[in-house]
């Protein structure tokens, strides 16, 4: 049973030109700091993909991408999907400061980006009157700063028309830990 198509096994000619639904997964495994590789987000994204394609999505995915693949495969993935595109990350992500607010950073095998640049690049790629669903799965990782307010992926007043996005983050220090 197959339910979702590693970009990194496929072109980029040999995506559907047009697709009703799709959606496109982006998991990191890697832990920034330890550099170990975790298994959680993968089988969040698992459980996720296989929602989706019964769904009727297609449904594409990368592990641990450099952050120039991610966006050559997440631009064919917008401009050919017409009606529903479901954008997942499944990672890790980091407080800062940015313009005097809290923001995140995604953490990609070789960068940091920001959701802010994501939703620029949706909006300029994503074909016009599609729906946009944005599932973030993230742990989240705490800055020296310490922030005391929950970080926000993308402000409300800057979504793109049509989308709705869905969070899950897991700050550290609110881990439950099993004890002896």
């Amino acid at each position: 049973y197959s339910f979702a198509v590693d970009c990194s096994t496929i072109n980029m000619h040999e995506f559907p030109q047009k697709m009703k639904k799709s959606c496109f997964m982006c998991i990191n495994t890697i832990h920034p700091v330890t550099k170990e590789q975790e298994m959680g987000q993968l089988n969040d994204a698992i459980v996720t993909g296989i929602a989706l394609s019964k769904c009727g999505y297609n449904v594409y995915f990368m592990v641990n991408p450099e952050a120039i693949r991610f966006f050559k495969y997440l631009r064919t993935i917008l401009s050919q999907t017409q009606e529903n595109v479901c954008f997942c990350f499944f990672g890790y992500t980091k407080d800062v400061i940015i313009d005097d607010s809290t923001g995140n950073l995604l953490y990609f095998a070789d960068d940091l980006i920001s959701c802010v640049r994501i939703k620029d690049f949706i909006d300029a790629y994503m074909v016009p009157n599609a729906q946009l669903l944005m599932i973030f799965d993230c742990n989240h990782l705490k800055d020296e700063m310490d922030l005391q307010s929950r970080s926000i992926f993308i402000n409300d007043n800057d979504l793109p028309k049509k989308a709705l996005i869905l969070s899950a983050e897991l700050d550290p220090d609110e881990r439950a830990y099993e004890k002896d």
